[in-house]
């Protein structure tokens, strides 16, 4: 059994990674730009209500951050399913 060349596999991640990187952006701006208002407005409301101890969580409070993990999921698959394409 051969081995994997450790340096050389990690030397082409990031070698294909960095060759693709506009890519990688043109593929991720909208996602991005969808997702940075809507994590910044739920974070500033539940810092400015009270809600920095996670063990205060309310049901108000998951009724904003259930719907931003959702549409944080769907994009960050969204994002690697057109990477691999």
């Amino acid at each position: 059994m051969r081995k994997l060349p450790v340096t050389r596999a990690l030397s082409h991640a990031i070698r294909s990674t960095a060759d693709n990187i506009s890519f990688a952006f043109h593929i991720s701006w909208p996602w991005m730009l969808l997702l940075l208002p809507l994590n910044v407005a739920v974070n500033l409301y539940l810092v400015f209500n009270g809600v920095q101890d996670p063990k205060n969580l309310t049901a108000q409070s998951f009724l904003l951050i259930v719907p931003l993990a959702i549409a944080s999921i769907v994009a960050y698959c969204s994002i690697a399913v057109n990477w691999h394409r």
